[in-house]
């Protein structure tokens, strides 16, 4: 592991126009940002909903993968799908409320042990450690 910090850098940019979408960029990848539908947008890009999420999907992804090779766990593939529900707190400040990821593991061997290394990922993944959101899961091993 690298000596911490750590820092990764983002960019977007913007016209003040709330119909048109923005590019945003992390190193040298550009995605298309928009606002979704229900606030107004026109989804010609991710949301940044869309964003939150595969943050939430792709962090639990990338840790279980670091922690099933360390463990030296063998499997054919790990697909997660990801339902994100928007609410308000106590303030009536909308906020992402809960997220239920349905985490499927494919070709793995040993049951007993995935589900033991998913449930370490569920606590490890640092992005679930950064957030207030409600993350819950549903595990799938065959």
């Amino acid at each position: 592991m690298s000596q911490l910090p750590v820092k990764f850098y983002s960019h977007s940019q913007s016209s003040s126009d709330v119909g048109l979408s923005w590019s945003s960029t992390a190193g040298n990848f550009h995605a298309p940002t928009d606002i979704p539908k229900e606030f107004g947008g026109n989804e010609n890009g991710f949301s940044p909903e869309d964003y939150f999420a595969f943050a939430l999907q792709n962090c639990f992804i990338a840790t279980f993968k670091v922690i099933a090779s360390k463990s030296k766990l063998l499997y054919d593939n790990i697909s997660v799908h990801l339902t994100l529900e928007l609410g308000s707190d106590e303030n009536q400040l909308m906020m992402m409320k809960a997220a239920l990821l349905k985490v499927s593991i494919t070709g793995s061997i040993n049951h007993e042990r995935t589900l033991r290394i998913l449930d370490k990922t569920t606590k490890s993944c640092m992005i679930h450690n950064s957030v207030k959101t409600k993350i819950e899961f549903e595990f799938d091993v065959n």
